[in-house]
């Protein structure tokens, strides 16, 4: 396990790597997203005044439409976007209701309104969309269960490891005594606890990285897979507190990485900052030119003819205005040559660019145009799919299977899902099964509308087949069909009735339709019955010794 004074000069060194990177952050929270122009202090917003650069708001709106996109698409509200099942799939079938509950719990867990998930989860979004990096923090709170919090990337520093994922973190926050001491308790250090300045700032480290003496049955905390250390960079000599983690409680998920860097990520805003710059400066022009305009320069012939200060009276009286000889007027505005329509076609440009770098028209595909069969809206949902598939990924990947690791332990350790049946227990503890998770948002749903395009593809090309020899209906398995497009669709499970239903409504079905059939029978067997009789009892009359 490192030291304190190792600890101090890895972060030295992540926070010297990172450097090079913040100045471009900055530019970026200065004209997209001014609550963050904190990464570096070359700038002084002190005033409180941080909009001095955004002359248009295109990017700003944009981003917070892009965030609230993400989250319907990834992580939407109203579902449960996120299944907890068994790598054996006879398992995940023998004790469907037990992972189901877990499920349920996982998703009460994160819709309680004192986690903070749903706006810790959009700051995340926006983080991404506009730096390319953003950091999640999953934490416990004793007597209140988990709890969800969005870290400013300014606090937060990252290293890879040889696969390429974030698995060591810094945290560089600052405290003053007072949240300090809430914050350490008895673990405050002496420098800190006897000062007498409470508005004064410490600053602290927050390392976590894997462990290089995990022992997965060791109980001690110093063991565990990750290291927690916390560090006052006014005494980087020694800890206030080591512990550790079952799960890492940080997450960094990028949007996308830079081929030369793979700790931090490539924004979406990154790709249209050119266009974000030239409309704030087109902007600013136009306002310039437009408030010349407004109250142009005025022309005159000569001093001390008119005075100046009447000819901005609104409904004044300019004494001298006209020449007493020709009555022409003496003074006139500046006429500015220039064609202003062709900036105002720039702009328009310039925000179509960033919209579509936000994937905003991806977003409002079915905003534009409402009228559509359910064809093109397949085939749409299929292409919006497509698009956003990487974006989709990467949060899979880097966000959501170790939040849910984090989670699933946070709650087993309490306690939350009961008893777990024996079988699957020994299958997880011999390693022979593993929990996994499978996705069922919006976006792996719409991934799978390419099946059900083809379907419906399929059925209409082979209607006129169909007529020409209709025995083909039969190579369609229709109830299959329905639950497919069901499923693709969104439909909600409980209005469709079950297999074990359906078999239970076709075996009724058939008894009446045998029912009817036999009703519908009955004279004509009770006629024939009757005929047979009448002719059993002729030939009796005729033959009454049977033929002896």
């Amino acid at each position: 396990m490192k030291s304190a004074k190792d600890v101090v000069t890895l972060f030295r060194e992540a926070e010297q790597y990172r450097r090079n990177k913040e100045n471009l952050w900055q530019e970026i929270a200065e004209r997209v997203d001014p609550r963050l122009c904190d990464f570096n202090i070359s700038t002084d917003y002190s005033s409180g005044k941080k909009t001095q650069k955004i002359f248009d708001s295109t990017a700003t709106i944009a981003l917070q439409r892009y965030a609230a996109g993400l989250e319907s698409y990834l992580s939407p509200a109203t579902q449960n976007w996120q299944r907890i099942v068994c790598s054996d799939p006879d398992l995940t079938a023998r004790y469907g209701s037990y992972f189901d509950s877990i499920t349920d719990i996982l998703f009460r867990v994160r819709r309680a309104g004192r986690s903070g998930f749903r706006s810790a989860i959009n700051d995340v979004y926006k983080s991404g969309g506009a730096f390319g990096t953003s950091v999640l923090y999953v934490g416990e709170d004793p007597g209140r269960g988990i709890y969800y919090r969005h870290i400013p990337l300014r606090q937060m520093y990252g290293a890879v490891n040889n696969m390429g994922i974030i698995d060591t973190f810094y945290r560089k926050f600052s405290l003053n005594k007072r949240q300090a001491e809430q914050e350490f308790g008895e673990y405050l250090p002496e420098k800190i606890k006897n000062t007498k300045d409470n508005v004064k700032k410490f600053d602290f480290i927050h390392a976590v990285y894997p462990n290089e003496e995990y022992d997965r049955k060791s109980p001690s905390n110093k063991k565990m897979k990750f290291v927690s250390q916390y560090i006052s960079l006014d005494e980087p000599s020694k800890f206030i507190y080591e512990g550790g983690y079952r799960t890492s409680p940080y997450m960094m998920p990028r949007t996308d990485t830079f081929g030369d860097d793979e700790v931090y990520g490539f924004a979406p805003i990154m790709q249209c900052l050119p266009d974000i710059a030239s409309v704030n400066k087109m902007r600013k022009t136009n306002l310039a030119l437009g408030e010349r305009m407004a109250n142009p320069p005025i022309l005159l012939s000569d001093e001390d003819i008119i005075n100046p200060e009447s000819l901005s009276i609104p409904n004044g009286f300019v004494y001298g205005g006209l020449d007493p000889d020709s009555g022409e007027q003496r003074a006139k505005a500046l006429q500015l040559p220039g064609n202003v329509n062709i900036a105002y076609e720039e702009q328009d440009q310039c925000r179509k660019a960033i919209e579509w770098a936000l994937f905003i028209p991806l977003f409002q595909i079915f905003e534009e145009t409402p009228q559509m069969t359910a064809t093109e809206v397949m085939a749409r949902t299929q292409e919006k799919s497509a698009l956003l598939a990487p974006l989709s990924g990467r949060y899979q990947t880097e966000l959501f299977n170790p939040m849910t690791d984090r989670e699933l332990d946070l709650l087993e350790r309490a306690g939350q899902f009961g008893e777990m049946p024996e079988e699957l227990q020994r299958a997880l503890q011999s390693d022979e099964a593993s929990i996994t998770l499978e996705y069922e948002s919006p976006s792996m749903k719409s991934q799978k509308m390419e099946q059900g395009v083809g379907m419906l593809n399929t059925v209409q090309a082979c209607a006129s087949l169909i007529q020409m020899d209709p025995t083909l209906a039969q190579i369609f398995n229709t109830e299959k069909m329905v639950r497919h497009l069901a499923d693709f669709n969104s439909t909600p499970a409980d209005i469709l009735k079950t297999e074990e239903e359906m078999a239970a409504a076709r075996q009724q079905i058939q008894q009446q339709q045998a029912i009817a059939a036999m009703a519908e029978m009955a004279p004509q067997i009770g006629q024939a019955t009757k005929t047979m009789a009448e002719a059993q009892k002729i030939s009796q009359e005729a033959n009454p010794l049977g033929g002896l």
